[in-house]
């Protein structure tokens, strides 16, 4: 298989899988809580992601220093992802799910401060237009939100996610350098689940449970679209030579993924405003890795 098939293909699983797990969790929210949606989703996922140690049986160096750091990254997951499947409880997929998606252009402006990484003028173009498209995605209007002007639902809870990821993604680039990194997806994995499991059950006081075998299957295909996603594109990162650019750009399309899902199948409505900031958010993601 040739050097760019495997970057499109892998790009392209990324897309899809990201954007589909997206629109299913939205869809599941609809009958349970977030925070069931999220535990068993991620659970599911973790299980999955396992078999991915057949094809790379290696070991990290399982060092206190290193475990007491999957331990942080696990809380922030947990932290970023009940914000994210919070939103998307108060809000619509097709206008939380490419805002959420910002944190990729917030990566590298952090990277830039605290990292000294090169942030071009050119990418200022893609920031440009992607703040510009948060605005117009974010800003209700008359006939569609409740009342003209307001913010659209959930946007505080993205902010949220979108603040950690900036933050974390650099530390974490950085972390999983090296042989072994799926066992520390895994690990961060559990640590969400069990965090997330010990806020729900205590703090909630929510009863957990799948409620029927077709909410399992929903949660399963969750996890098998997230663990597509993931593997994937970390597939098409390892197996190609200078596709970086390529891959990130179709798995920065995965907002289109769920929007179309979420118009076509959910029926939400959207100003023409906000499809236009939808568009220019897509549009920025995209075109970033390119300049």
């Amino acid at each position: 298989m040739g050097n760019l098939t495997i970057a499109v293909l892998g790009g392209l699983l990324g897309m899809l899988g990201f954007g589909t797990s997206n629109f299913l969790a939205k869809k599941t929210i609809g009958v349970m809580s977030s925070l069931q949606v999220l535990i068993f989703s991620q659970f599911i996922g973790a299980g999955f992601m396992t078999l991915y140690l057949i094809r790379e049986p290696a070991l990290p160096a399982l060092t206190p220093p290193n475990l007491r750091s999957v331990l942080v990254f696990g809380l922030l997951n947990a932290l970023a992802y009940v914000l994210l499947y919070r939103a998307l409880d108060v809000g619509k997929a097709s206008i939380v799910t490419p805002i959420s998606s910002t944190f990729n252009i917030a990566v590298p402006i952090v990277s830039f401060f605290l990292f000294h990484e090169s942030f071009s003028g050119s990418k200022i173009v893609a920031l440009v237009l992607v703040v510009v498209g948060v605005v117009l995605t974010a800003v209700q209007s008359a006939g569609v939100g409740e009342q003209g002007g307001d913010l659209a639902k959930g946007l505080p809870y993205v902010a949220g996610w979108v603040l950690i990821w900036a933050f974390y993604l650099p530390f974490w680039d950085r972390f999983i350098e090296g042989d072994g990194w799926v066992v520390w997806v895994i690990l961060v994995k559990v640590v969400l689940v069990v965090a997330v499991t010990l806020y729900a059950s205590l703090v909630q006081k929510e009863k957990l449970g799948f409620g029927s075998k077709t909410l399992l299957l929903w949660l399963v295909m969750i996890g098998v679209c997230e663990t597509v996603g993931n593997l994937g594109m970390t597939w098409a990162f390892n197996a190609s030579v200078n596709t970086t650019s390529i891959i990130t750009a179709l798995v920065s399309a995965s907002p289109l993924v769920t929007v179309l899902l979420a118009l076509a199948v959910l029926k939400e409505r959207v100003a023409a405003h906000q499809g236009i900031g939808i568009g220019l958010i897509i549009v920025g993601m995209v075109i970033l890795p390119f300049i």
